[in-house]
């Protein structure tokens, strides 16, 4: 554990300390992972995560500006909160990892309050849109089956990768 009671992953690195950079890195799957799950964020959670210091070119400038519109100018209420806090498509997956780098309920979906006799049978991962149906809004809460979360690669191996692989660095 570490100081602060969280998780911990231990990495062992090999570092070229006159050109400033890692030639290698030793881990467990753990960390292997977590560092590929970076790839499955969308660009707004990484602004976000990084309190708006993402050293992203502009993201963080822009990111800013929609957080400081009024709703008024966007479609509905829940498209401003899409754009600040985008779900991550591979969300059940990372919801495995040992150490969590997204903050957000990666497993709450929400559906319509008239789910059992809706036509639409329409669900969604932002709360309180507009139902197709017309009637209400999406705001029941409901958590992705276990089923899907086995299916989703409950194994010995990583998340993302199977056995033992090697990264290297050339350049």
């Amino acid at each position: 554990m570490s100081s602060n009671g969280g998780p911990t992953v231990a990495v062992k690195l090999f570092i070229d300390k006159e050109k400033k950079r890692v030639l290698f890195a030793e881990s467990d799957k753990d960390f292997v992972d977590i560092l590929f799950s970076f790839l499955t964020l969308p660009l707004g959670t990484i602004v976000r995560l990084f309190n708006k210091q993402s050293q992203i070119g502009c993201l963080d400038e822009l990111y800013r500006s929609v957080e400081s519109l009024g709703e008024d100018h966007f479609q509905t209420k829940e498209c401003k909160a899409m754009l600040l806090r985008p779900v991550n498509a591979a969300a059940l997956h990372c919801d495995r990892l040992r150490v969590k780098v997204d903050d957000a309920d990666l497993t709450a979906i929400y559906v319509c309050f008239y789910y059992g006799s809706c036509s639409e049978r329409y669900f969604s991962t932002v709360r309180g849109i507009r139902c197709r149906c017309g009637t209400s809004t999406i705001s029941d809460t409901r958590r992705w089956p276990q089923s899907s979360l086995v299916a989703a690669g409950e194994t010995a191996d990583g998340i993302f990768f199977q056995r033992w692989i090697e990264v290297h660095h050339h350049g």
